[in-house]
């Protein structure tokens, strides 16, 4: 059986890019306050990420809220690995382990001040 093309497209972002985060808005302009919480924290430290505002596609935003391990937005992935769902990220932001997150994997990150 083939595979849905939604998950196709994801898959391919998250294998194609380092750190892919999916919300709701754009790291400009979130649209909830986990967004906003995730990407303050992405930006602070300096990390690289693709976006995919979930608005724009509700394909895959449809796709994403389905996760059973994490149905709220936004979803961090860090190099093909689920990292976490807004509330989790905003955790791991505060206590350091999202730096030793992307740490193991490579990814050049600052600690939050």
């Amino acid at each position: 059986m083939d595979e849905n093309p939604i998950f196709t497209r994801i898959r391919k972002d998250i294998e194609t890019h380092a750190v892919v985060l999916y919300m709701e808005g754009t790291p400009m302009f979130p649209l909830t306050n986990r967004g906003a919480a995730v990407t303050q924290a992405l930006d602070l430290m300096g990390v690289a990420y693709k976006s995919v505002n979930l608005n724009d596609d509700p394909e895959i935003r449809d796709a994403i809220k389905t996760a059973p391990d994490a149905p709220e937005t936004p979803h961090l992935y860090i190099h093909g690995r689920f990292a976490g769902g807004g509330s989790e990220i905003r955790d791991l932001a505060k206590s350091g382990a999202l730096k030793a997150l992307l740490d193991a994997a490579g990814i050049a990150a600052q600690p939050l001040a």
